[in-house]
């Protein structure tokens, strides 16, 4: 129950006006009731039921190599949508990466951003990763991929991830023994 609350904590609190389709190969869209209340989530479109395991994905994840993947990941994500690549800023993946360690502690969206800097903030659950078989692909490849679908069930999110106005992200991961934190910045 402690794994359903932590995801439906992040999708509970974004907004369903409109349908994004989901980028990466792994997931798909669900819904799940709670208490006669229904919340929408994103499980693996091949797996049904999984088992806590998360050594496995303690032992193969790579911040280096999932960092490494991110601006080619997002640029094949805004391209699904049919908005043109951008390019990424060291500078501002060097402020997200900061952020992304403040975050574990505090999880909310900085107040102190630039003028004309914007920024999309998510976790991602080990408990989540542990679907992933190796027969879906590279595991670290799919874990960046992972970190946009994150933002489909948001329209805010997605909004400000799909804008064309904006040619510059920086992109920050800070990884703890059972989640990923995700920084995005963005800026004109």
């Amino acid at each position: 129950m402690k794994i359903i609350l932590s995801i439906l904590l992040l999708i509970s609190t974004s907004s369903f006006s409109q349908e994004f389709p989901m980028y990466s190969k792994i997931w798909r869209k669900s819904e799940i009731t709670i208490e006669g209340k229904t919340y929408k989530e994103i499980i693996p479109k091949n797996h049904k039921s999984f088992t806590l395991k998360l050594k496995p994905v303690q032992d193969s994840i790579n911040i280096e190599s999932i960092e490494k993947n991110f601006l080619k990941c997002f640029n094949e994500f805004r391209n699904d949508y049919g908005k043109p690549e951008v390019k990424e800023d060291l500078e501002l993946s060097k402020k997200s990466k900061e952020y992304s360690k403040q975050i574990v502690n505090n999880f909310e969206h900085d107040k102190n951003l630039g003028n004309g800097v914007g920024e999309c903030i998510g976790t991602l659950s080990f408990s989540m990763l542990t679907r992933i078989t190796k027969e879906n692909g590279d595991f670290n490849t799919l874990v960046a991929e992972s970190c946009f679908d994150l933002f489909v069930i948001s329209e805010n999110h997605m909004n400000y991830l799909l804008r064309e106005d904006i040619k510059f992200y920086g992109f920050g991961v800070t990884i703890t023994n059972t989640k990923i934190y995700i920084v995005i910045r963005g800026k004109k």
